[in-house]
């Protein structure tokens, strides 16, 4: 059975160290001044937005216990909904335990109308955020609550591993088992695949269908054969969610069962059967899959076997995506038989790009060559190097195979006097990825006037190797369309700059930080980062408390790749409020904390994606470390690492980008 490559456990030494804060000393003399006795005494302002602020304030900075108490007195009190809501975010933040009671107290108050009683969800969440084995005893009690139960199987979730046992034991509570069952699911841990089995025979179908929903969530084969026994389950839910958890936990041996639904099934049961079979048996799907391209009384069957053709191709599919090639789905088909292992579609893929003669299917047969090309034997990378040969100037770059003409053509049109061409010149050199290129980039770059041009020149330039004096390029710290990239090759090239136009390359990334821009905040980020600026951790601290989602992931990823102990629990405290699993599963990687979940081998596509990598001493990083990324949008590119292991693809498309860190010569 085929599987998507799993992202290599490289791991990134970051050390946890909490600081133990000490005892508060006598409230007087500048003690007075710190942030924890000020704010104190504004939670009880008459202006609410002055308490709120303190609230906020308290959650961040002031000596812990104290602070969480005067929280906890205020909430007895307060009657503002924009505050309350502050305090609780606070108490979260501050992940301290002894918030816990006080916080439960509000899901069940002492008189009906009680301010806090509207307030349960908010309360729910911060004791998920804080954590710890009370938590977990408090929330499984919830699950079955309609007001707060999907809130307290958010906080499980969050919670993670330490929560299994107990979420196993609310199995058997059919009140509480869907909501467990979904939980488990989202934690991942193996440890429920066997209980999870064992509940499916006894399950209202409601319960069943969480509970195979989570077995398939959790991606454990071992549960295949025990879920291939709902495929004929009388209702038509159960049904569904065994063909979707086979699709991932199945294999061969139930290839059978799901051929007969391919077969004999609903036009519905048919259409899922078929998307499954060709993950589980792609050579028992195709030839089922060749005659209903031309089934016109069908329809939904058809175009449910096309799209799964199109989502996950394989080479016994090669037969039935062809034909795809001379009709309306002939981009996407293209782009699936690029992507297909082997380079095994790319013979019917060059026989219509030579048939073609608006050369559509250029680009895809560079996409697959550049993929395939080290593995093809002589005469089918001749055959396809022929064609490419008359093929534009982008299709040529893209298929990565430098030569003296390209480079020649490419360099010539970096001086067009059209700054689009121009940037598209940079873009053939980002895809090259050919040091020779780095003379002609550089020198570009200091008269470069296009903002898109200057874009991809400086990433190219980056690509490449080339660095450039930052003082050349600070005009272009403060335009916000080529911030990021100005910043980013600045903070590569340091080791050229002088000492004052090293400060004020780095002012300039710390003030980016405040840009008005987010992509510009973002790159800000990542530019410390590239530059292990380790001084600027409490900036990106900042950052992680910033409006947009780009600019928190980058400010997680920067924090993650410099390393820095002293961030630890303000990272935590971060991870404790973060909406966003993306964001909230980065600043985990950053913490190191306790049932973190490792970097997904299926990246969101963001802006930009950015790792650093270290290795063991001696290994050669910018020469032996790569990473292969396979783009939503069927783009296929390898990256090598830049110095230091920093690897940096900006600009990914909306979707999933499929991620393997590899070693081995680019």
């Amino acid at each position: 059975m085929r599987r998507r490559t799993p992202l290599a456990r490289i791991a990134l030494p970051i050390v946890l160290t909490l600081a133990v804060v000490p005892r508060a000393a006598a409230q007087t003399s500048w003690v007075n001044r710190l942030a924890g006795p000020g704010a104190r005494e504004a939670l009880t302002s008459p202006e609410a937005s002055v308490r709120r602020d303190a609230a906020l304030r308290l959650g961040r900075r002031g000596e812990p216990r104290q602070s969480v108490r005067a929280l906890l007195d205020r909430l007895a009190s307060e009657e503002s909904p924009e505050v309350r809501q502050a305090i609780f975010e606070a108490l979260a933040r501050r992940g301290d335990p002894v918030a816990i009671e006080p916080l439960a107290a509000v899901l069940a108050p002492e008189e009906e109308g009680e301010p806090g009683a509207a307030d349960g969800a908010l309360a729910v969440r911060a004791i998920g955020a804080i954590g710890g084995e009370r938590a977990i005893r408090l929330l499984v009690g919830w699950l079955g609550m309609a007001e707060v139960g999907d809130e307290a199987a958010r906080g499980l979730a969050w919670i993670g591993p330490s929560a299994v046992p107990h979420l196993l034991r609310a199995l058997a509570d059919p009140i509480t088992a869907v909501r467990a069952a979904q939980t488990l699911g989202a934690i991942g841990d193996t440890r429920a695949t066997a209980p999870l089995v064992a509940r499916l025979r006894g399950a209202l179908p409601v319960a069943r269908v969480a509970m195979i929903d989570a077995l398939r969530a959790i991606g454990d084969e071992r549960a295949g054969p025990a879920v291939a026994r709902y495929l004929d389950d009388a209702d038509p839910n159960v049904a569904r969610a065994t063909l979707r958890a086979l699709a991932v936990i199945g294999g061969p041996p139930q290839a059978e069962a799901v051929a007969a639904l391919a077969d004999r099934g609903t036009s519905e049961q048919r259409a899922a059967a078929l998307a499954t079979l060709m993950v589980i048996a792609p050579e028992a799907a195709a030839p089922r899959v060749a005659p209903l391209l031309d089934e016109a009384g069908a329809p939904a069957v058809r175009r449910a076997a096309i799209d799964a053709m199109i989502e996950d191709p394989s080479p016994p599919l090669v037969v039935a995506l062809a034909p795809l090639l001379a009709g309306e789905d002939a981009d996407a088909a293209a782009e699936a038989l690029a992507r297909i292992a082997g380079g095994r579609g790319l013979d019917p893929l060059l026989r219509a790009a030579r048939e073609s003669a608006t050369r559509r299917f250029d680009r895809a047969l560079a996409l697959g060559y550049r993929r395939h090309g080290a593995r093809l034997d002589a005469a089918r990378a001749s055959a396809i190097e022929a064609h490419l040969a008359g093929a534009s100037l982008g299709a040529r770059c893209l298929a990565g195979r430098p030569n003296s003409g390209l480079r020649e053509a490419v360099g010539e049109q970096l001086t067009d006097p059209d700054g689009a061409r121009r940037a598209l010149a940079a873009s053939c050199a980002l895809l090259l990825g050919d040091r020779a290129l780095g003379p002609s980039l550089a020198a570009r770059l200091e008269e470069e006037r296009s903002p898109m041009a200057f874009r991809m020149l400086a990433l190219a330039a980056l690509r490449v190797g080339a660095r450039v004096d930052p003082g050349l390029l600070d005009a272009r710290w403060w335009d916000p369309e080529t911030a990021p990239e100005a910043l980013w090759l600045a903070a590569a090239s340091l080791g050229l700059a002088t000492s004052r136009s090293r400060a004020r390359a780095l002012r300039a990334m710390r003030r980016g930080l405040r840009a008005a821009e987010p992509r510009a905040r973002a790159g800000a980020a990542l530019a410390l980062a590239l530059a292990e600026e380790r001084t600027a951790w409490r900036a990106l601290v900042a950052a992680l408390d910033d409006d947009h989602d780009a600019v928190r992931l980058a400010a997680a990823r920067a924090l993650a790749a410099l390393a820095v102990p002293e961030a630890a629990s303000a990272i935590e405290a971060a991870a404790r409020v973060e909406a966003q699993d993306d964001v909230r599963d980065a600043l985990f990687v950053a913490a190191r904390a306790p049932g973190g979940r490792p970097p997904p081998a299926m990246l969101p596509g963001d802006d930009v994606l950015f790792v650093r990598i270290s290795t063991a001493p001696g290994l050669a990083i910018a020469t032996q470390l790569a990473v292969d990324v396979l783009l939503a949008d069927g783009r296929w590119l390898r990256v090598p690492a830049l110095d230091g292991g920093a690897v940096l693809v900006p600009d990914l498309p909306a979707g999933q980008a499929e991620v393997q860190i590899r070693l081995g010569r680019d």
